[in-house]
């Protein structure tokens, strides 16, 4: 019987920092709870509870980390950072003004070459299902009857090397495939979100975590005191504290240059605080 002071949530629920918040200790992903007569929210390790009391995970690794953030003060301190840490970026306004200058043709070339990868993709499979059904008929037919002058060894490793050609086409054109797909992504979320750098604070609800999808990986929790945690927030560039330095290359036509910054940063949030009068359910 699930416990009356609390009420688990579900995945109809929103909450801006579920798929973000992992735990530094366990390497799980933090899950949301609604303490309605405590007039709570609140972030933690599901990993912590789960397999505190189970007689059946002594051998999985549990979790001492029993942090519980609170959802308001933690959404609002990771956002105004993530803010703050793009609005001084040189190079997020340089992503916002390559965009602007070169926004509709290479996402058409690029969906283009996402096409023709994908046939060719296929092409591959078929032609690799074909190859290895001819080296399963010349090694049972030499496993009936062994060839004295290894002529079918020859015909099996030179299938087995066409085989293998193939396999690294196909790798190399995934990979080609992803890229391409993750600057699409890039590209279609710097159109919705990269000239509204002023605007960033106004987001809400599911605007806010779509940005967030944009720029930030991970979020790492790690415990550092009894009332205290520390967040690192982990972006997909390095867009922290990078500066605008001038070229040293004569030849360069551009003054300046930007110089990469880190693409992470460490913020400490203190557990607790006052309760508020009302819950407050994320939006």
């Amino acid at each position: 019987m699930p416990d009356p002071r609390s009420v688990e949530v579900g995945l109809k629920q929103f909450y801006l920092l579920r798929d973000f918040l992992v735990c530094a200790h366990c390497d799980s992903y933090f899950s949301g709870r609604l303490y309605r007569k405590q007039y709570r929210a609140v972030y933690y390790c599901p990993r912590h509870e789960r397999l505190r009391d189970d007689p059946y995970s002594k051998n999985l690794k549990h979790c001492e980390q029993n942090a519980y953030l609170r959802i308001e003060e933690t959404d609002d301190l990771v956002w105004n950072t993530v803010v703050d840490v793009l609005s001084t970026s040189h190079r997020y306004k340089e992503e916002i003004k390559l965009l602007t200058i070169n926004a509709k043709g290479p996402q058409r070339d690029r969906k283009q070459e996402i096409a023709m990868l994908t046939k060719r993709l296929k092409a591959i499979g078929a032609e690799r299902r074909r190859i290895e059904t001819m080296l399963g008929t010349v090694e049972a037919g030499n496993l009936i009857a062994p060839d004295s002058e290894n002529r079918f060894q020859g015909v099996i490793q030179t299938l087995k090397k066409e085989v293998d050609d193939l396999q690294g086409e196909r790798v190399a054109m995934e990979k080609r495939i992803k890229d391409l797909e993750n600057v699409s992504r890039w590209t279609d979320w710097m159109a919705e979100f990269g000239t509204k750098i002023t605007e960033l604070r106004q987001l809400t609800g599911e605007k806010r975590k779509d940005f967030l999808k944009g720029v930030v990986d991970t979020i790492r929790v790690t415990k550092t005191a009894p009332t205290q945690v520390q967040l690192e927030i982990l972006f997909k560039q390095p867009f922290v504290e990078d500066l605008l330095v001038k070229s040293s290359d004569p030849g360069d036509r551009r003054k300046y240059k930007i110089e990469d910054g880190k693409s992470s940063i460490r913020i400490p949030l203190v557990l607790g605080g006052p309760r508020t009068k009302e819950l407050s359910v994320p939006t």
